[in-house]
């Protein structure tokens, strides 16, 4: 013990003076990754921003025209043998009409309304069904020289319902063209009028339900 104490004063004497203890390395940079949190979640995108991005939607013909002046040539139809109607169409899927004609049974002006839903095969062809309401007068045209006929029924104010398919087609510059096909009943069967009737007879369903066929010509716009 004595003889350390010497040897210990020796080697502290002959430390060169400016000596400086090595640096101690930083490992601060463990403890930041062990103390380092979690990013925060990202905000959600604005909702504007999200719709100024998108994309403009390419537009359908019956969209970029979508009002409608439209004649109308039929057989049983809703707008008669000959009318005229204005058709809108909101969206290409949809479309409304209201118009008006000449009957084929009584040629006096008769009014109607139709709805269609279109299934788009092209841009420019559709196929779809139709729906709509007439009202105007109606004969049933039996007519009889002889004192052995059948009854014969009429109506001063038809109800029609009509529902029916078709096939349509627009161009990009507004001009269309449909085609449908279908079949009409009178609602107010009660109403009906009968010549040449006893108590026991009532219209059938031939007289009541006709089938119709008819062409549309049209010219669209944007208002």
């Amino acid at each position: 013990m004595r003889a350390a104490l010497p040897l210990t004063l020796v080697l502290l004497l002959a430390r060169p003076a400016g000596a400086q203890e090595p640096e101690k390395k930083d490992d601060s940079w463990f403890s930041g990754l062990r103390r380092e949190e979690k990013p925060a979640p990202p905000e959600p995108p604005d909702i504007e921003e999200l719709y100024a991005r998108r994309p403009p939607e390419s537009a359908s013909p019956w969209t970029l025209h979508p009002l409608a002046v439209e004649a109308h040539l039929s057989l049983g139809g809703p707008y008669g043998f000959i009318g005229g109607a204005f058709d809108f169409s909101p969206s290409p899927g949809f479309s409304s009409s209201i118009g008006g004609g000449l009957s084929a049974a009584t040629r006096e002006p008769q009014l109607a309304t139709t709805a269609r839903f279109r299934l788009l095969l092209t841009e420019n062809i559709a196929v779809g069904s139709e729906g709509g309401l007439s009202v105007g007068s109606y004969d049933d045209g039996i007519r009889c020289e002889s004192g052995r006929c059948p009854p014969s029924w009429y109506w001063d104010r038809a109800v029609w319902g009509s529902l029916g398919l078709m096939l349509e087609a627009r161009t990009d510059a507004g001009f269309g063209l449909r085609w449908g096909f279908g079949a009409s009943g009178i609602f107010n069967v009660v109403d009906a009028k009968c010549r040449r009737c006893d108590a026991t007879d009532e219209p059938n369903v031939w007289t009541i339900v006709v089938p119709y066929v008819g062409i549309a010509v049209a010219r669209a716009f944007n208002p």
